[in-house]
C-alpha cells in the first residue's frame, strides 16, 4: 500500500490541483478547498477558534493510512484543540455495493482487527466494506 502523504497547509490561492495528497488545509478566508469523490468519502473539517479549514479524500488507502487522523493532527499542531474541531462526511458508496476481498481485505483486518465486525457486511457471500 502506498503511503498516503501528510495534508498540505494552502497559504494562498492555487490555480493548479494539489496533488500527492489525501488532504489539505488553511486559514486562508479568501481560498475555498475542493475534494474531489466518485465512490470515496469526502470530509470536510472547521475549527471556529482558528479559522482552520481542511478537505480530505478518503479512499480505501486513505482508510488504512488514517488520514482523517492526520487532518487533526495537522489542525492540532497549528493550535486547534481536538474538542472544537467539527467535522461533516459526506456522501459515498456504502456496504451494498462496495465489496472487498483478497490482500484489501487482509489490510484492513490487519489494520483494524477489532472493528471488523462493524466495518464488514456479510451479503451472500461476499464481503462488502
Amino acid at each position: 500500500v502506498q503511503t498516503c502523504a501528510l495534508p498540505i497547509y494552502i497559504e494562498d490561492l492555487l490555480l493548479e490541483p494539489v496533488e500527492d495528497t489525501d488532504g489539505t488545509f488553511s486559514k486562508n478566508k479568501d481560498i475555498s478547498l475542493i475534494v474531489r469523490t466518485a465512490d470515496c468519502v469526502p470530509i470536510l473539517f472547521y475549527d471556529e477558534e482558528t479559522g482552520l479549514i481542511g478537505a480530505s479524500h478518503q479512499g480505501w488507502k486513505g482508510s488504512l493510512e488514517r488520514v482523517q487522523q492526520k487532518m487533526i493532527r495537522s489542525f492540532m499542531s497549528n493550535g486547534a484543540q481536538a474538542e472544537n474541531i467539527k467535522v461533516a462526511v459526506g456522501p459515498c458508496i456504502g456496504a451494498c455495493c462496495y465489496e472487498i476481498f483478497g490482500d484489501r481485505k487482509k489490510l484492513f483486518e490487519k489494520e483494524f482487527p477489532t472493528l471488523t465486525k462493524n466495518i464488514f457486511v456479510e451479503n451472500n457471500e461476499r464481503t462488502m466494506l
